[in-house]
């Protein structure tokens, strides 16, 4: 009886060591899967910094012109008092 277990790969007859390379296009399959994950997750990151910096300045806007308009209201408050007179 042959001893398979202390033979190499190499020199086995009844295996073919080319089939043993399974998977030969896994690891660029890998690597574009991570990158474009990466790139994703890049994508996203940025889009919730980038809105969020533009909603804080939206609210300050906002708030901004909510000020000048109650401004321009008490300053001219008394003028429907003054028009209703003439």
């Amino acid at each position: 009886m042959r001893d398979d277990f202390n033979t190499p790969w190499s020199e086995r007859r009844d295996v073919d060591v080319r089939s043993r390379r399974v998977g030969r296009g896994a690891l660029p399959a890998l690597l574009i899967g991570l990158g474009l994950a990466a790139v994703i997750g890049a994508y996203a990151l940025s889009y919730r910094y980038f809105h969020a910096q533009s909603a804080a300045f939206a609210t300050g806007r906002a708030a901004l012109y909510a000020a000048t308009l109650d401004n321009a209201l008490t300053r001219f408050q008394h003028l429907p008092f003054i028009l209703a007179r003439d």
